[in-house]
């Protein structure tokens, strides 16, 4: 609260966030992380395609303070949802595991059904941890997942502000003061460590006190009549000052298909957001698209800072199957083109 100081906070409020990192008196094993799934048997282009065998490596967590686990075993299924697979191992085992340790299994191969349709994901669950010094633990439905196939895209825009903000790009700043922080830039007035640095950001913190914020930052026209769909991306860390003058963070867009006005995709406001967004403008696709990212409302408050911003455009997605040099399964009864022996 402002004005009051730091305050204290219930334990039994803090104890549930925490409990996972503690140890416990007595044996406690859980699932670990799993490893990456990586291709065994394939066409070798790291994309999961029906017909071909994969593999992950698991992780079990011993989380007790002082009891050590020996014989850890844990068991393996096809999930909710997954496509069709069968798993060649369905049992790991993980040796002996010391107290607070985490120890890795034997690989869990799996084959993906030659007949899926090019679509969904595989899900695997791990359905139980096992030792001979307890147990069983409960594992964890979803433990690995993949998707199938792959979705190719094409890149119409980029930019990463890796050499700075670009004169192509519009800035335009409607607020007041002056200063580092005054509009849109890249030179990170406040030093803040948000984004893969460099990123553009609008400071109002930095700013400071008595100083408005409305700026725009506008990228080129983009010609996108070609794609058969249009994907705004970018990753951005938008925070918000719940005791200010409740700033805003505007994603817009505009065109010849908008009549060139601007029409707002979203909007950011009354709380934190941060990570990568994903926007569909294919309906305003245009031979001059624009995207406009607009803070403003801001007095002294906290800041939008922006990255790795992409138009793409998203294809449908894509498997390779293996095509059938012979294959008879006889449902059609008819097996003139064998030849049948005695001996």
């Amino acid at each position: 609260t402002a004005g009051v100081g730091n305050r204290g906070m219930l334990m039994s409020d803090i104890y549930p966030i925490i409990e996972s990192f503690l140890c416990q008196p007595m044996l406690s094993l859980s699932s670990g992380a799993a490893g990456d799934i990586t291709e065994v048997s394939g066409n070798g282009d790291a994309v999961l395609d029906p017909g071909e065998t994969w593999q992950f490596i698991p992780s079990v967590r011993n989380g007790s303070c002082d009891a050590a686990a020996s014989n850890v075993q844990a068991t393996f299924a096809a999930g909710a949802g997954s496509v069709d697979i069968t798993l060649l191992q369905t049992t790991s085992t993980f040796g002996s595991v010391a107290a607070t340790e985490s120890a890795a299994g034997t690989p869990v191969q799996f084959q993906i059904g030659s007949q899926i349709d090019c679509a969904g994901e595989v899900v695997i669950d791990m359905v139980n941890v096992t030792s001979s010094s307890g147990g069983p633990f409960s594992g964890r439905d979803g433990y690995a997942q993949a998707e199938i196939g792959s979705i190719p895209t094409t890149t119409l825009l980029f930019e990463d502000f890796a050499t700075g903000l670009p004169a192509t790009w519009v800035v335009v700043d409607n607020g007041t003061g002056t200063g580092a922080a005054q509009t849109w830039t890249d030179a990170n007035p406040g030093n803040r460590d948000l984004l893969n640095a460099p990123f553009v950001i609008a400071d109002s913190d930095n700013h400071g006190t008595g100083n408005d914020m409305d700026e725009e930052l506008i990228t080129p026209p983009v010609d996108t009549t070609a794609a058969s769909s249009v994907t705004l991306q970018f990753n951005h860390h938008f925070r918000w000052y719940n005791q200010g003058g409740d700033e805003q963070g505007d994603v817009d867009v505009r065109s010849s298909a908008t009549g060139g006005t601007w029409v707002n995709v979203h909007n950011y406001s009354g709380g934190d957001s941060q990570g990568q967004q994903s926007f569909d403008l294919t309906a305003y696709s245009a031979a001059d698209l624009q995207v406009r990212f607009h803070y403003y409302n801001a007095n002294f408050d906290w800041w939008w800072a922006i990255d790795d911003i992409y138009f793409l455009e998203v294809g449908e997605r894509q498997c390779a199957f293996s095509a059938s040099i012979f294959e008879d399964d006889f449902e059609s009864g008819d097996t003139s083109a064998w030849s049948v022996s005695s001996p």
